[in-house]
Protein backbone atom coordinates (compact mmCIF):
# COMPACT_ATOMS: atom_id res chain seq x y z
CA UNK A 1 0.00 0.00 0.00
CA UNK A 2 1.42 3.43 -1.02
CA UNK A 3 1.36 6.59 1.08
CA UNK A 4 -1.29 8.81 -0.44
CA UNK A 5 -0.27 12.16 1.03
CA UNK A 6 3.50 11.91 0.87
CA UNK A 7 5.17 15.30 0.27
CA UNK A 8 8.32 14.96 -1.81
CA UNK A 9 9.46 18.50 -1.06
CA UNK A 10 9.51 17.65 2.65
CA UNK A 11 11.77 14.70 1.88
CA UNK A 12 14.16 16.97 -0.01
CA UNK A 13 14.11 19.48 2.89
CA UNK A 14 14.90 16.77 5.46
CA UNK A 15 17.65 15.34 3.27
CA UNK A 16 19.14 18.82 2.82
CA UNK A 17 19.09 19.52 6.56
CA UNK A 18 20.93 16.25 7.24
CA UNK A 19 23.48 16.97 4.47
CA UNK A 20 22.73 13.66 2.74
CA UNK A 21 22.77 13.31 -1.05
CA UNK A 22 20.11 11.36 -2.89
CA UNK A 23 22.72 8.70 -3.70
CA UNK A 24 23.70 8.35 -0.04
CA UNK A 25 20.07 8.18 1.08
CA UNK A 26 19.27 5.56 -1.52
CA UNK A 27 22.03 3.32 -0.14
CA UNK A 28 20.86 3.88 3.44
CA UNK A 29 17.31 2.67 2.77
CA UNK A 30 18.08 0.10 0.09
CA UNK A 31 16.46 1.67 -2.98
CA UNK A 32 17.79 3.16 -6.20
CA UNK A 33 18.85 6.78 -6.61
CA UNK A 34 16.07 7.09 -9.20
CA UNK A 35 13.53 6.03 -6.55
CA UNK A 36 14.63 8.88 -4.25
CA UNK A 37 14.31 11.29 -7.18
CA UNK A 38 10.83 9.95 -7.87
CA UNK A 39 9.83 10.26 -4.19
CA UNK A 40 10.95 13.90 -4.25
CA UNK A 41 9.22 14.66 -7.56
CA UNK A 42 5.65 15.41 -6.56
CA UNK A 43 3.15 12.85 -7.83
CA UNK A 44 5.59 10.55 -9.64
CA UNK A 45 6.01 7.72 -7.13
CA UNK A 46 4.72 7.42 -3.57
CA UNK A 47 6.91 5.39 -1.19
CA UNK A 48 5.63 2.23 0.41
CA UNK A 49 5.02 2.33 4.18
CA UNK A 50 8.22 0.41 4.88
CA UNK A 51 10.20 2.93 2.83
CA UNK A 52 8.56 5.84 4.65
CA UNK A 53 9.57 4.27 7.96
CA UNK A 54 13.17 3.88 6.75
CA UNK A 55 13.28 7.47 5.45
CA UNK A 56 12.09 8.79 8.81
CA UNK A 57 14.53 6.60 10.71
CA UNK A 58 17.62 7.42 8.63
CA UNK A 59 16.87 11.16 8.40
CA UNK A 60 15.77 11.40 12.06
CA UNK A 61 12.44 13.07 11.34
CA UNK A 62 8.97 11.90 12.44
CA UNK A 63 7.04 10.15 9.66
CA UNK A 64 4.35 12.85 9.96
CA UNK A 65 6.86 15.46 8.72
CA UNK A 66 6.75 13.87 5.26
CA UNK A 67 2.95 13.86 5.14
CA UNK A 68 2.44 17.56 5.84
CA UNK A 69 1.83 20.37 3.38
CA UNK A 70 4.54 22.90 2.52
CA UNK A 71 4.93 26.09 4.51
CA UNK A 72 2.82 28.87 3.04
CA UNK A 73 4.09 32.37 2.28
CA UNK A 74 7.59 31.81 3.62
CA UNK A 75 10.85 32.34 1.76
CA UNK A 76 14.48 33.17 2.46
CA UNK A 77 16.69 35.89 1.09
CA UNK A 78 20.40 36.15 0.31
CA UNK A 79 22.96 34.44 2.51
CA UNK A 80 26.39 35.43 3.86
CA UNK A 81 28.67 33.00 5.65
CA UNK A 82 31.63 33.44 7.91
CA UNK A 83 33.36 30.18 7.17
CA UNK A 84 36.64 28.51 6.39
CA UNK A 85 37.39 26.64 3.21
CA UNK A 86 36.20 23.36 4.72
CA UNK A 87 32.49 24.23 4.52
CA UNK A 88 30.65 22.31 1.83
CA UNK A 89 27.74 23.30 -0.35
CA UNK A 90 25.63 20.72 1.50
CA UNK A 91 26.30 22.43 4.84
CA UNK A 92 25.39 25.83 3.38
CA UNK A 93 22.12 24.51 1.97
CA UNK A 94 21.33 22.84 5.31
CA UNK A 95 21.57 26.15 7.15
CA UNK A 96 19.35 27.87 4.56
CA UNK A 97 16.67 25.23 5.10
CA UNK A 98 17.02 25.47 8.88
CA UNK A 99 16.74 29.26 8.74
CA UNK A 100 13.21 28.89 7.38
CA UNK A 101 12.31 26.74 10.40
CA UNK A 102 14.01 29.23 12.75
CA UNK A 103 12.04 32.06 11.17
CA UNK A 104 8.79 30.12 11.43
CA UNK A 105 9.37 29.38 15.12
CA UNK A 106 10.21 33.02 15.85
CA UNK A 107 7.12 34.18 13.92
CA UNK A 108 4.93 31.81 15.93
CA UNK A 109 6.35 33.07 19.23
CA UNK A 110 5.68 36.66 18.13
CA UNK A 111 1.97 35.89 18.49
CA UNK A 112 2.54 35.81 22.26
CA UNK A 113 5.80 37.67 22.90
CA UNK A 114 6.87 41.23 22.20
CA UNK A 115 10.44 40.83 20.98
CA UNK A 116 12.89 43.74 20.52
CA UNK A 117 12.19 45.65 17.30
CA UNK A 118 14.59 45.28 14.40
CA UNK A 119 16.89 48.29 14.64
CA UNK A 120 19.70 48.07 12.09
CA UNK A 121 21.60 51.27 11.31
CA UNK A 122 22.31 51.13 7.59
CA UNK A 123 25.32 52.52 5.78
CA UNK A 124 24.56 55.42 3.45
CA UNK A 125 24.92 54.38 -0.20
CA UNK A 126 26.76 57.58 -1.10
CA UNK A 127 30.30 57.00 -2.39
CA UNK A 128 32.52 53.92 -2.55
CA UNK A 129 33.61 51.99 0.49
CA UNK A 130 37.23 52.10 1.59
CA UNK A 131 39.07 51.43 4.83
CA UNK A 132 38.69 55.00 6.05
CA UNK A 133 34.95 55.18 5.35
CA UNK A 134 34.39 51.85 7.17
CA UNK A 135 36.33 53.18 10.18
CA UNK A 136 34.11 56.27 10.18
CA UNK A 137 30.99 54.16 9.77
CA UNK A 138 31.93 52.00 12.77
CA UNK A 139 32.18 55.21 14.83
CA UNK A 140 28.77 56.32 13.53
CA UNK A 141 27.28 52.95 14.49
CA UNK A 142 28.63 53.25 18.02
CA UNK A 143 27.22 56.76 18.30
CA UNK A 144 23.84 55.67 16.92
CA UNK A 145 23.51 52.93 19.54
CA UNK A 146 24.81 55.18 22.34
CA UNK A 147 27.85 53.03 23.07
CA UNK A 148 30.41 55.84 23.50
CA UNK A 149 33.95 54.39 23.74
CA UNK A 150 33.05 51.50 26.04
CA UNK A 151 33.91 47.83 25.44
CA UNK A 152 31.10 45.65 24.12
CA UNK A 153 30.44 43.18 26.89
CA UNK A 154 28.34 40.72 24.93
CA UNK A 155 27.66 40.73 21.18
CA UNK A 156 24.84 38.21 21.62
CA UNK A 157 22.93 40.59 23.88
CA UNK A 158 23.66 43.53 21.58
CA UNK A 159 22.35 41.82 18.45
CA UNK A 160 19.29 40.32 20.15
CA UNK A 161 18.43 43.69 21.70
CA UNK A 162 18.35 45.14 18.19
CA UNK A 163 16.07 42.54 16.64
CA UNK A 164 18.47 39.99 15.14
CA UNK A 165 17.45 36.39 15.82
CA UNK A 166 20.46 34.37 16.94
CA UNK A 167 20.52 30.60 17.06
CA UNK A 168 23.17 27.93 17.40
CA UNK A 169 24.04 24.95 15.25
CA UNK A 170 26.63 22.31 16.09
CA UNK A 171 29.39 21.52 13.58
CA UNK A 172 32.37 20.75 15.83
CA UNK A 173 34.61 19.37 13.07
CA UNK A 174 33.98 22.14 10.53
CA UNK A 175 35.47 25.63 10.32
CA UNK A 176 32.07 27.21 9.80
CA UNK A 177 31.38 30.06 12.18
CA UNK A 178 28.12 31.75 11.19
CA UNK A 179 25.59 32.59 8.49
CA UNK A 180 23.23 35.55 8.07
CA UNK A 181 19.99 35.55 6.08
CA UNK A 182 16.64 37.30 5.87
CA UNK A 183 13.56 35.10 6.21
CA UNK A 184 10.30 36.48 4.83
CA UNK A 185 7.04 35.47 6.50
CA UNK A 186 3.84 36.36 4.69
CA UNK A 187 5.74 38.20 1.99
CA UNK A 188 6.34 41.35 4.07
CA UNK A 189 7.50 40.44 7.57
CA UNK A 190 11.31 40.24 7.51
CA UNK A 191 13.20 38.33 10.20
CA UNK A 192 16.97 38.85 10.39
CA UNK A 193 18.48 35.46 11.27
CA UNK A 194 22.10 34.81 12.26
CA UNK A 195 22.85 31.26 13.43
CA UNK A 196 26.41 30.57 14.57
CA UNK A 197 28.44 27.50 15.42
CA UNK A 198 27.79 26.46 19.01
CA UNK A 199 30.96 24.38 18.89
CA UNK A 200 33.04 27.57 19.16
CA UNK A 201 34.52 27.37 22.65
CA UNK A 202 36.14 30.82 22.76
CA UNK A 203 34.16 33.85 23.96
CA UNK A 204 36.35 36.27 21.99
CA UNK A 205 35.94 34.26 18.79
CA UNK A 206 32.14 34.40 19.20
CA UNK A 207 32.43 38.17 19.79
CA UNK A 208 34.39 38.74 16.57
CA UNK A 209 32.28 36.31 14.55
CA UNK A 210 29.06 38.11 15.47
CA UNK A 211 30.60 41.56 14.97
CA UNK A 212 31.62 40.35 11.50
CA UNK A 213 28.05 39.22 10.80
CA UNK A 214 26.75 42.57 12.07
CA UNK A 215 29.02 44.14 9.48
CA UNK A 216 27.27 42.16 6.74
CA UNK A 217 23.88 43.37 8.03
CA UNK A 218 24.85 47.04 8.30
CA UNK A 219 27.14 47.41 5.28
CA UNK A 220 24.39 46.37 2.85
CA UNK A 221 25.95 43.03 1.89
CA UNK A 222 22.61 41.23 2.30
CA UNK A 223 21.39 42.92 -0.88
CA UNK A 224 23.60 40.59 -2.93
CA UNK A 225 23.94 36.82 -2.66
CA UNK A 226 27.34 35.45 -1.68
CA UNK A 227 27.17 32.84 -4.43
CA UNK A 228 26.49 35.44 -7.12
CA UNK A 229 29.63 37.43 -6.29
CA UNK A 230 32.94 37.08 -8.05
CA UNK A 231 35.83 35.78 -5.94
CA UNK A 232 37.26 39.29 -5.82
CA UNK A 233 33.97 40.88 -4.67
CA UNK A 234 33.46 38.15 -2.07
CA UNK A 235 36.93 38.73 -0.63
CA UNK A 236 36.29 42.48 -0.59
CA UNK A 237 33.05 41.99 1.36
CA UNK A 238 34.84 39.73 3.85
CA UNK A 239 37.60 42.30 4.25
CA UNK A 240 35.05 45.06 4.85
CA UNK A 241 33.12 42.97 7.40
CA UNK A 242 36.34 42.08 9.23
CA UNK A 243 37.47 45.70 9.29
CA UNK A 244 34.07 46.80 10.58
CA UNK A 245 34.19 44.15 13.33
CA UNK A 246 37.66 45.27 14.37
CA UNK A 247 36.76 48.98 14.43
CA UNK A 248 33.44 48.31 16.15
CA UNK A 249 34.92 46.17 18.91
CA UNK A 250 38.08 48.30 19.30
CA UNK A 251 37.18 51.98 18.69
CA UNK A 252 40.26 53.77 17.43
CA UNK A 253 40.80 56.60 19.93
CA UNK A 254 39.85 54.65 23.06
CA UNK A 255 41.91 51.60 22.07
CA UNK A 256 45.02 53.63 21.22
CA UNK A 257 44.69 55.49 24.52
CA UNK A 258 44.88 52.17 26.37
CA UNK A 259 47.73 50.81 24.26
CA UNK A 260 51.36 51.49 25.35
CA UNK A 261 53.67 53.09 22.80
CA UNK A 262 55.71 49.90 22.47
CA UNK A 263 53.39 47.15 23.71
CA UNK A 264 54.73 43.70 24.53
CA UNK A 265 52.69 40.52 24.38
CA UNK A 266 51.54 40.73 27.99
CA UNK A 267 50.23 44.26 27.53
CA UNK A 268 47.73 42.73 25.10
CA UNK A 269 46.82 40.06 27.65
CA UNK A 270 45.87 42.82 30.10
CA UNK A 271 43.91 44.69 27.42
CA UNK A 272 41.97 41.51 26.65
CA UNK A 273 40.44 41.72 30.14
CA UNK A 274 38.89 45.07 29.27
CA UNK A 275 38.12 44.91 25.55
CA UNK A 276 37.11 41.22 25.39
CA UNK A 277 38.78 40.78 22.01
CA UNK A 278 41.41 38.20 21.11
CA UNK A 279 45.09 39.08 21.55
CA UNK A 280 45.72 38.30 17.88
CA UNK A 281 42.92 40.63 16.76
CA UNK A 282 44.26 43.42 18.99
CA UNK A 283 47.79 43.00 17.59
CA UNK A 284 46.38 43.17 14.07
CA UNK A 285 44.41 46.29 15.03
CA UNK A 286 47.50 47.92 16.58
CA UNK A 287 49.41 47.35 13.34
CA UNK A 288 46.51 48.59 11.21
CA UNK A 289 46.40 51.81 13.28
CA UNK A 290 50.21 52.23 12.95
CA UNK A 291 50.87 51.89 16.68
CA UNK A 292 53.30 49.08 15.86
CA UNK A 293 55.27 48.59 12.65
CA UNK A 294 55.36 45.48 10.49
CA UNK A 295 58.48 44.06 12.16
CA UNK A 296 56.91 44.47 15.61
CA UNK A 297 53.72 42.86 14.33
CA UNK A 298 55.64 39.88 12.95
CA UNK A 299 57.64 39.52 16.18
CA UNK A 300 54.49 39.48 18.33
CA UNK A 301 52.78 36.95 16.08
CA UNK A 302 55.85 34.67 16.26
CA UNK A 303 55.70 34.91 20.05
CA UNK A 304 52.04 33.87 19.94
CA UNK A 305 52.97 30.80 17.89
CA UNK A 306 55.90 30.00 20.19
CA UNK A 307 53.61 30.17 23.23
CA UNK A 308 50.99 27.95 21.60
CA UNK A 309 48.36 30.72 21.65
CA UNK A 310 47.16 30.36 18.06
CA UNK A 311 44.20 28.19 19.05
CA UNK A 312 43.93 28.93 22.77
CA UNK A 313 44.94 32.20 24.40
CA UNK A 314 45.27 33.28 28.03
CA UNK A 315 41.89 34.12 29.64
CA UNK A 316 39.94 31.96 27.17
CA UNK A 317 38.94 29.66 30.03
CA UNK A 318 37.93 32.60 32.23
CA UNK A 319 35.49 34.14 29.73
CA UNK A 320 32.31 32.06 29.68
CA UNK A 321 30.73 31.70 26.23
CA UNK A 322 27.12 32.97 26.43
CA UNK A 323 24.19 31.57 24.46
CA UNK A 324 21.26 33.16 22.59
CA UNK A 325 18.30 33.91 24.83
CA UNK A 326 15.35 35.26 22.82
CA UNK A 327 13.50 32.08 21.84
CA UNK A 328 14.53 30.18 24.94
CA UNK A 329 13.20 32.90 27.25
CA UNK A 330 10.02 33.23 25.19
CA UNK A 331 9.20 29.53 25.45
CA UNK A 332 10.10 29.38 29.15
CA UNK A 333 7.84 32.38 29.76
CA UNK A 334 4.90 30.76 27.98
CA UNK A 335 5.33 27.58 30.03
CA UNK A 336 6.12 29.19 33.41
CA UNK A 337 3.19 31.60 33.21
CA UNK A 338 0.81 28.85 32.08
CA UNK A 339 0.00 30.52 28.77
CA UNK A 340 0.57 27.17 27.07
CA UNK A 341 1.25 23.71 28.44
CA UNK A 342 4.17 21.82 26.95
CA UNK A 343 1.71 19.63 25.09
CA UNK A 344 -0.12 22.65 23.66
CA UNK A 345 3.18 24.28 22.75
CA UNK A 346 4.40 21.19 20.90
CA UNK A 347 1.12 20.95 18.99
CA UNK A 348 1.40 24.60 17.93
CA UNK A 349 5.03 24.19 16.96
CA UNK A 350 4.12 21.22 14.74
CA UNK A 351 1.55 23.37 12.94
CA UNK A 352 3.92 26.30 12.41
CA UNK A 353 7.32 24.62 12.03
CA UNK A 354 6.44 21.12 10.89
CA UNK A 355 6.60 17.88 12.85
CA UNK A 356 10.12 17.73 14.24
CA UNK A 357 11.64 15.60 16.95
CA UNK A 358 11.58 17.28 20.35
CA UNK A 359 15.35 17.58 20.52
CA UNK A 360 15.32 19.54 17.25
CA UNK A 361 12.83 22.09 18.61
CA UNK A 362 15.03 22.38 21.71
CA UNK A 363 18.23 22.87 19.71
CA UNK A 364 16.72 25.56 17.47
CA UNK A 365 15.26 27.45 20.45
CA UNK A 366 18.37 27.01 22.61
CA UNK A 367 16.47 25.09 25.29
CA UNK A 368 18.13 22.60 27.66
CA UNK A 369 17.98 19.04 26.35
CA UNK A 370 14.85 17.33 27.65
CA UNK A 371 13.05 20.58 28.56
CA UNK A 372 10.07 19.85 26.28
CA UNK A 373 9.68 16.23 27.33
CA UNK A 374 6.18 15.62 28.71
CA UNK A 375 6.10 13.58 31.89
CA UNK A 376 2.81 11.71 32.34
CA UNK A 377 3.53 10.23 35.76
CA UNK A 378 5.11 11.57 38.93
CA UNK A 379 6.37 10.09 42.16
CA UNK A 380 3.64 9.06 44.63
CA UNK A 381 2.98 11.46 47.47
CA UNK A 382 2.95 10.13 51.05
CA UNK A 383 1.95 11.86 54.28
CA UNK A 384 2.67 11.18 57.92
CA UNK A 385 -0.32 9.92 59.86
CA UNK A 386 -1.61 12.35 62.46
Amino acid sequence: MAIEKFNGERLKAARTIRCISSTELAKLIGVSKQAIWQFESEGRVQPKPENLFMLAQKLNFPTSFFLEENWQEVSSGNCFYRAGSSITKKQKEAQKELNIIRGKMYSFLEEYIEFPSQNLFQLSKDGNLNDESIENFAEDVREYYGMEDLPIGNMINFMENNGILLSQFLLPDVKFDAVSQLVYIGGKHKIAVTPYNGAISSFVRVQFTLAHELGHWLLGHMNSDEESLSTEDYKENEHDANLFASAFLLPKEAFLKDLPEAPNLYAFVELKKKWRVSIQAMIYRAHFLDRINYNQYQYLMKQISRNGWRTKEPLDDALIVPKPTLMRKAIEMLIDQNVLSKKELLNRLKIHCGSLNIDMYEEIAGLPKGYLNIVTTSEPKILLKK
